[in-house]
């Protein structure tokens, strides 16, 4: 029954313009994918924030196309052919049209790919529906999430110290920071994070205000602090939204982890920058090291990342 709804929902010409447009992006994000690679390694001894614009940048131009993509499937859709064309880029004519040409002359592989345009064409719908199952489930998983933020910060909260709030005003004074931000301890956090960007609110585990040293939790609340000033947790949905989409295509995977990675060292530079002292903020993060974020922490700009990203901010950080 279900199944018979979301075909429903489907029609020939959405299917067709999923199909192809999902098709395509394979090659166009490794076209960005080795663009990337390329930046990665020419700007290796360059700022992250240099590199995390640069990423940010190709990540959205992959996204536009993509779409771009969509609409110029659905336009190009001839009803009772599911496929139009094998779409090639856009200063080039598709491939219906130079196919009797340039097919007839490759031979055997010109034949496998015809082969493959059919199969596609006559399977559309079918792929457009697993499709579309997968995304519904990855979606209601983020929705999920975001709810559970929300009962984390209605739940077993406690109010810090007011030294620490005064420690919050001023440094959002420094970091050009208007919008109010509230300071949490959360008893169901194990490391700390952001939730929000119109209300943005830090948690921290409770008790670490008073079991770390002082400077190594200023370090901590300035690093989740730059992640505000940055607008990193509209960021991040985005790139969960679209890693859900895509999430068939590896090289849109490899190209948001980049994202990620160099947006935890820009704002970890951006900590050492405010508090001078690279020895508490290395400290902080061994810290968290061998705690476990909990299971949603992909969807919030939590302050450790993940086992490898700790090791190599360290790494960074240490030998600059």
């Amino acid at each position: 029954m279900r199944l018979l709804f979301i075909q429903e929902f489907l029609t020939d010409q959405a299917a067709s313009a999923i199909c192809w447009t999902l098709i395509h992006s394979l090659w166009q994000a490794l076209f960005f994918m080795m663009m990337a690679a390329v930046v990665m390694k020419l700007t290796v001894k360059s700022r992250p924030a240099v590199r995390y614009n640069i990423l940010s940048i190709q990540f959205l131009l992959f996204i536009i196309i993509a779409v771009v993509t969509f609409f110029r499937e659905w336009n190009m859709y001839i009803p009772g052919n599911r496929l139009a064309s094998i779409e090639t880029p856009p200063a080039l004519p598709s491939s219906r049209e130079i196919g009797p040409v340039i097919f007839t002359n490759a031979g055997g592989r010109g034949q496998w790919l015809n082969t493959l345009t059919d199969f596609l064409s006559a399977h559309a719908l079918l792929i457009a529906t697993i499709w579309f199952i997968v995304l519904s489930l990855k979606i209601v998983k983020i929705i999920t999430a975001l709810i559970y933020t929300q009962h984390i910060r209605n739940h077993k909260i406690h109010q810090p110290a007011a030294r620490w709030n005064d420690l919050i005003a001023r440094r959002c004074g420094q970091l050009r920071i208007s919008k109010p931000v509230i300071l949490l301890e959360s008893e169901l956090m194990k490391v700390p994070a952001v939730f929000g960007h119109l209300k943005p609110v830090i948690f921290v585990p409770l008790g670490i205000l008073a079991n770390l040293p002082p400077r190594q939790v200023e370090a901590i609340l300035i690093h989740e602090l730059a992640h505000i000033q940055r607008s990193d947790y509209l960021m991040n949905l985005l790139q969960n939204v679209v890693e859900s989409v895509f999430f068939f295509n590896p090289a849109v995977s490899w190209m948001s982890s980049l994202i990620r990675e160099e947006r935890e060292n820009c704002c970890d530079d951006m900590a050492i920058g405010l508090t001078n002292d690279k020895t508490q903020f290395v400290e902080s993060l061994i810290s968290f090291r061998a705690l476990s974020l909990f299971d949603h922490s992909k969807y919030v700009t939590a302050f450790p990342g993940n086992r490898n990203q700790l090791l190599n901010r360290v790494t960074r950080i240490v030998h600059n």
